[in-house]
């Protein structure tokens, strides 16, 4: 974003406008550890990029002949383009507690809601699932329409080309009240 902006101000959401200068991850990275920080990479020459929002990573478009992405596959998930069937419940950006997120609809939510619990490749739908803003995330659709999305909520957006909207973490999938993390389990239903 930073040849589309004047500063860190638009990368930042105002209820997550500070971020940690020390703790690098393995990636070279700065994860938070409360809702109001923001994610921190370190650049190779002494700056750094900051910001609360991140990309479906589903969204990406993989050359021809690539069989992942970072490690996640199949390739053949991404959607490559915004033009698809049903835009409008296909995931580009949102706000995030990294700079991308790969979700699945087997990814288990996060455990507690105040501290990022980050495993690569696996229930990444925790860099997305956020509580910002009372229960709810913003985020910015394939049809380019933005808007407010319940946390639980996330598990019925399509993510990915296979993603079942139905899956266990879903009304649709028979997900109960009481399957979901304490700090969760007041939040509605979808």
């Amino acid at each position: 974003m930073r040849p589309y902006s004047k500063g860190e101000k638009m990368w930042l959401c105002p209820n997550a406008k500070k971020h940690r200068g020390g703790g690098n991850t393995g990636g070279g990275g700065v994860l938070p550890f409360h809702r109001d920080e923001a994610w921190r990479v370190n650049d190779s020459d002494g700056t750094y990029d900051v910001g609360s929002y991140g990309l479906n990573g589903w969204a990406l478009n993989p050359p021809p002949g690539t069989s992942s992405v970072w490690g996640r596959s199949p390739a053949s998930d991404h959607w490559r383009t915004p033009n698809v069937k049903n835009a409008n419940n296909v995931p580009v950006f949102f706000g995030m507690w990294w700079v991308d997120a790969w979700p699945r609809d087997t990814d288990r939510p996060p455990a507690i809601g105040e501290r990022p619990s980050d495993t690569v490749n696996t229930d990444e739908m925790n860099r997305v699932c956020v509580d910002r803003h009372d229960g709810f995330v913003n985020g910015l659709f394939a049809d380019w329409t933005v808007r407010k999305i319940g946390l639980k909520e996330l598990w019925t957006l399509k993510w990915h080309r296979s993603y079942n909207i139905n899956g266990i973490w879903t009304k649709a999938g028979n997900a109960l009240p009481s399957d979901w993390p304490a700090w969760m389990r007041h939040y509605k239903d979808y």
